[in-house]
């Protein structure tokens, strides 16, 4: 019989095999620092992500983490992208709202390679600025306060964030932006109008991104077909 010193060894080799092992694309590493919940399978949401989305789309990712980082408690995130790494909390709930989070963050890796492509389009950031003057009204006319807030900032603000995310609450702005945003984080900035859509048009219904932001939606296939 095992000692419980052996089957702990066991199961830690285990465990680093199956790390060493697990690599997208040959080239990305996928650390699992902290173990994740039940419900998340890492591997089955790797695999899946790969089917999914465009292999050039990881050119600048090096490394996934997962795990407890300074970088997410800080900032009270789920994921992060930032100096070609994604940052993925090891706290999420189950395999799509990983995939999720992964594929959020990936989109903020292709705005940066095709920021050129991104933030000089016009007819994209037109959208969003009509969508977030429109949302000024609705917010207004269901007696919110709305003369504090810059609603024509491109740029993330933390004062809106928490506008939009405590004052009035994503319930709340699901069921006021309906047909306006294809979630209520794309109204926060422009950057994040751009990856909830990239998120949408992946792993959720395209459709739903061609209704509601037709614009964007060409941008992202123009994307898509760039080799």
């Amino acid at each position: 019989m095992k000692t419980i010193i052996e089957s702990m060894k066991e199961k830690n080799d285990k465990i680093a095999k199956k790390l060493k092992d697990r690599r997208l694309f040959n080239r990305i590493y996928v650390w699992e620092k902290d173990p994740v919940l039940p419900d998340v399978d890492v591997d089955t949401g790797l695999e899946r992500l790969v089917k999914l989305v465009p292999k050039n789309y990881f050119n600048n990712i090096d490394t996934i983490f997962i795990g407890q980082f300074p970088e997410l408690s800080k900032r009270n995130l789920n994921a992060l992208y930032q100096d070609n790494a994604i940052y993925v909390s090891n706290m999420i709930m189950d395999t799509s709202e990983f995939m999720k989070n992964i594929v959020h963050e990936l989109a903020h890796a292709v705005h940066d390679e095709y920021c050129d492509l991104v933030d000089e389009n016009d007819a994209v950031m037109n959208e969003f600025f009509v969508k977030r003057r429109q949302l000024k009204k609705i917010l207004h006319l269901n007696g919110y306060n709305v003369e504090n807030q810059n609603f024509e900032n491109l740029e993330y603000d933390q004062n809106f964030d928490t506008y939009l995310y405590q004052e009035i609450g994503y319930p709340i702005m699901h069921t006021l932006t309906i047909n306006l945003f294809v979630s209520p984080y794309a109204a926060t900035s422009y950057k994040e109008y751009f990856a909830n859509g990239f998120e949408h048009y992946y792993l959720n219904d395209f459709t739903s991104v061609k209704q509601v932001s037709p614009k964007l939606f060409s941008l992202l296939t123009k994307i898509e077909s760039i080799e």
